[in-house]
């Protein structure tokens, strides 16, 4: 029994010590001390994997929901520059998956700049700069 060896020679090196090694002895031979260490230890563990599946559950959700609007954005490029090049509206929706009010409003916006920008160079060759 080298444990207890060792346990003795440390509980001679202090009083504290001397006194945490009788605890320790008296709580290793008590059966009800150990269920409750047993259930203690048991919670941990369960607490501890609980946490960790829904550190894990969220990454994955992060990550599913980083896809998503990563799709979501590559599919509003690709109707943009459809819209650019006059394809219409329902087939962009067909090709993109966007919705065809998305796709109505995109549209909406590239000719709503387009018609500033018109108006800007406009003016900037009326004022002469």
């Amino acid at each position: 029994m080298k444990d207890e060896e060792e346990l003795r020679m440390l509980m001679n090196q202090s009083e504290e010590m001397r006194e945490a090694g009788e605890r320790l002895l008296k709580l290793s031979a008590d059966e009800e001390a150990q269920d409750i260490a047993r259930a203690r230890e048991e919670s941990q563990w369960a607490w501890e994997h609980t946490l960790h599946a829904t550190e894990e559950r969220g990454r994955e959700e992060g990550w599913v929901e980083g896809l998503q609007l990563g799709e979501l954005k590559k599919a509003i490029e690709i109707a943009k520059a459809s819209l650019k090049n006059g394809l219409d509206i329902n087939t962009i929706a067909l090709i993109t998956g966007l919705d065809l009010d998305v796709v109505s409003q995109l549209k909406f916006e590239i000719e709503n700049c387009s018609k500033k920008m018109e108006n800007q160079r406009k003016n900037v060759d009326k004022s002469g700069f």
